[in-house]
């Protein structure tokens, strides 16, 4: 799960992860999904699930990348 704190995140935008062994990797966000409905966009304060292409450590920061 991940709670959004300022901005916007939407489908196709890339962000940055760490992943299990605390290394960081960058994806584009495929899906993303709120009480197992798909959004197109998740807002400030939104929480919803999100489809990483690798285990992501626990409380990992999510940074979009411009």
């Amino acid at each position: 799960m991940v709670k959004l704190t300022k901005g916007d995140l939407k489908i196709g935008d890339k962000v940055e992860f760490l992943d299990k062994s605390g290394s960081p990797f960058t994806q584009t966000v495929s899906s993303m999904q709120i009480e197992h409905a798909n959004i197109d966009i998740a807002k400030s304060g939104d929480e919803f699930g999100l489809k990483t292409e690798k285990p992501v450590k626990t409380n990992s920061p999510i940074t979009k990348v411009a």
